[in-house]
């Protein structure tokens, strides 16, 4: 029996990750721990989840699709010696090697299935063929062009009794093809699981990801619902338009310093209804393209912050919230920026905005709709948290939001708004859900 090589000792990992052999070479455990952490996250933007196992020379990705192995070079074993540009530049370069479907797997993929035609299916073919033939000689195409769908399901019963594979039409014998799922899709998943986790982004977290404003106008209505009021034209070139419009506002000209083709705002309607009355006008605004870039900067996230408090000045808004979501999904994130005449008003901005848009809800099933009914009442998850709400003095909001690290601005008369730091996008979230258990409307 061949000895074994004391270089190398084997990880077994459970499935569906396969086991690793990764050579235990000399690297300080604090440089391991840093470099593993930053090329986790770097993994997650790319969308290739995984355990990283890292050694002087190699790393290896335990993805669940099959473990992945990249080469390190020697920059690994001077990394204390390394400006920090150059280490972002080192993981972003390893996590992209990692990522790709083409790294060299540590262990030899499985063979292909082997296919089996059913008698019945050839026999279908060959009459398809002859029929197709016949009709094409006596000129009949658009016949000919209905034989191939008849006989196709004539071949697949046939194929389905023999019992040798699946319907082609994805019935209960076969498994449906994957969705489609977009790189942007992928990466702001991950993201949102880091953030869910109390994870800080960057600029380089914002694929996939869209920037939001909503606001309502309570009780008393204006001229017109706040998505059609024509100052709306102040901020954004065509606000009315179907497609989107361009940001305009002078007053933050710097909210978009590299223009791109998807640069759109979104301006909709968004009202606070249910089945039973009160109605409250309201409007979501959706930042798109390089616009949501500003956000993911700590430095330039104080520009939504501007613009969100001018729009509601300008609006006439009772409450109004920030935040950012995915954009092929509803869950609200990254909740920045809360108003309302009062003390009050902002918890209920904060809790609403983002509480009754979690998943799962931060309130309770008969907070969110009247007893029986089937769907979320919005209205009357409004009127729950205005009801608690009423009964927090502004002592206890500015201790609970003090734990998060937020503050409460605004002098007594006038209105509110309770803002969140940069780090830790989970902040807010925390908070909603807080208030909805210590008021005793949160759900399980």
């Amino acid at each position: 029996m061949a000895e074994e090589d004391p270089g190398l000792k084997t990880v077994a990992y459970g499935s569906p990750f396969e086991s690793a052999e990764v050579e235990d070479a000399p690297l300080a455990p604090r440089v391991r721990l840093e470099v593993t952490s930053r090329l986790s996250e770097e993994l997650a933007r790319f969308g290739s989840p995984g355990d990283v196992r890292l050694d002087a020379r190699q790393v290896i990705l335990l993805h669940p699709a099959g473990a992945r192995r990249a080469a390190v070079d020697d920059w690994l074993a001077h990394w204390d010696r390394l400006d920090e540009p150059t280490r972002r530049i080192r993981v972003t370069q390893l996590a992209r090697s990692l990522a790709r479907p083409t790294s060299l797997p540590v262990s030899r993929p499985a063979p292909p299935p082997t296919v089996s035609l059913s008698p019945w299916l050839l026999l279908g073919g060959v009459l398809a063929l002859g029929a197709i033939g016949a009709l094409w000689f006596l000129g009949d195409l658009d016949a000919a062009a209905h034989v191939p769908r008849a006989l196709k399901g004539l071949g697949e019963k046939a194929q389905g009794a023999d019992g040798q594979s699946a319907p082609a039409d994805g019935g209960p014998a076969g498994a449906a093809p994957p969705a489609d799922v977009s790189r942007a899709s992928l990466v702001c998943a991950a993201t949102r699981a880091r953030i869910v986790r109390g994870a800080t982004v960057s600029v380089a977290d914002s694929e996939g990801w869209v920037v939001e404003y909503l606001a309502f106008r309570l009780g008393e209505q204006g001229p017109s619902p706040l998505h059609a009021a024509p100052v709306l034209r102040t901020f954004f070139e065509k606000p009315d338009a179907e497609a989107g419009s361009r940001y305009v506002w002078p007053e933050e000209p710097d909210l978009t310093t590299t223009p791109t083709s998807e640069d759109r705002v979104l301006v909709r309607k968004e009202s606070i209804s249910g089945a039973s009355p009160p109605a409250h006008s309201g409007v979501r605004v959706t930042f798109e393209g390089a616009l949501v870039d500003a956000y993911f900067r700590p430095t330039s996230r104080t520009a939504y912050f501007h613009l969100a408090s001018a729009l509601s000045d300008a609006l006439g808004a009772s409450q109004a919230a920030l935040y950012a979501r995915c954009a092929d999904g509803d869950t609200h994130h990254l909740g920045s920026w809360f108003r309302g005449r009062d003390h009050h008003e902002a918890v209920v901005s904060l809790v609403y905005s983002l509480g009754t848009f979690a998943d799962p809800p931060h309130l309770a099933t008969p907070y969110l709709r009247p007893l029986g009914a089937p769907e979320l009442d919005r209205a009357h998850a409004h009127a729950a948290i205005s009801h608690v709400a009423s009964a927090i003095d502004r002592p206890l909001v500015a201790s609970l939001i003090g734990r998060e690290g937020g503050m409460v601005m605004g002098r007594p008369g006038e209105v509110v708004t309770l803002t969140f730091p940069f780090e830790d996008g989970n902040r807010a979230s925390r908070l909603s859900r807080e208030i909805a258990r210590i008021t005793e409307i949160g759900g399980q």
